[in-house]
């Protein structure tokens, strides 16, 4: 059972999902789960879903906009770029570039203002490619009817692609978390080699068990209510190697209290608080439109309207 105390931790801001200044520009957003996928997914423009930006009306001097990371910067772009941020009918290029997690901490976002308990995940998707599981994230909220956690993919509106489920509520067995996703190779009941970032994308630290290393990390991270950008490391992944031997069976006993319903916010922290898996105030990221390697540091709170 999910305490109150859980779910208020969940409700609260992070760092990320705080809209700060851009708030009062949210004045009559959608109040729905339903409502609040359909206006993020017109909110962002997949950097490499639909092929190179810069053929599709993206002047080259915006890729920078991938590595938006905290919801007021991305909401505060979006408004230089239309200044209605609520009107369906944005143009794709007054979108910001970015990819599935943008989506994601902007769902996270506007449903944290209503105190709506959110927090993202990170995994795979198996219904993009038939027979491959693809990088992906997706917002997961709480429904207080039904008293679970329910899978929210917020990139897509209704018809934007064919389905047998609703976004509003993904199967566990569409979208497998990157716990979910550990622990099932692990045990021999799925295949490693078909997690990817993406199927043609022959880089070994991109897929297999690298990956599913990293997106487990990213998953504990996102429990914490660290939404980071995907192509940042820190910690263990600053290897981009497979597990060994002593460290997979460590990351066995996270993930199977991970995947625990009852395990709770306080265990989550203490299994978080550990300097090869909590996010340091600075990370390496390697923008994959630049090709570059960059330290970061991260801001620790929202700047002021001041």
């Amino acid at each position: 059972m999910t305490s109150d105390a859980d779910l208020d931790f969940y409700r609260a801001h992070s760092a990320f999902s705080d809209p700060g200044r851009a708030d009062a520009a949210l004045t009559g957003a959608p109040t729905t789960i339903a409502g609040i996928r359909a206006l993020v997914s017109r909110l962002v423009f997949h950097y490499r879903a639909s092929g190179d930006p810069t053929r599709l009306g993206f002047a080259p001097e915006r890729l920078h906009e991938i590595d938006l990371r905290y919801a007021d910067d991305m909401l505060a772009r979006l408004a230089e770029l239309d200044t209605a941020l609520l009107d369906p009918g944005r143009a794709s290029t007054d979108r910001i570039l970015g990819c599935c997690r943008d989506y994601t901490v902007l769902f996270v976002s506007l449903a944290r203002r209503l105190g709506i308990p959110a927090r993202a995940r990170v995994g795979f998707s198996n219904y993009f490619i038939e027979g491959w599981n693809l990088d992906h994230v997706v917002a997961e909220v709480w429904d207080s009817e039904q008293q679970r956690w329910r899978l929210v993919d917020s990139q897509f509106s209704d018809g934007d692609i064919e389905v047998p489920f609703s976004f509003d509520d993904v199967p566990r067995d569409r979208f497998i978390t990157g716990t979910d996703a550990w622990r099932g190779c692990r045990s021999g009941e799925l295949d490693p080699e078909r997690f990817v970032v993406f199927p043609d994308l022959m880089v070994p630290d991109l897929r297999s068990w690298p990956y599913l290393l990293h997106n487990l990390v990213f998953d504990l991270a996102g429990l914490n209510k660290q939404e980071m950008i995907l192509w940042e490391i820190w910690g263990v992944l600053e290897s981009l190697e497979a597990a060994d031997a002593a460290l997979a069976a460590e990351l066995d006993v996270i993930a199977a209290r991970l995947a625990d319903p009852a395990v709770t916010q306080a265990e989550l922290a203490a299994l978080y608080d550990d300097d090869r898996f909590r996010v340091p105030a600075e990370v390496t990221n390697f923008s994959p439109l630049d090709g570059g390697k960059r330290p970061v540091r991260l801001r620790t709170s929202v700047p002021s309207a001041d």
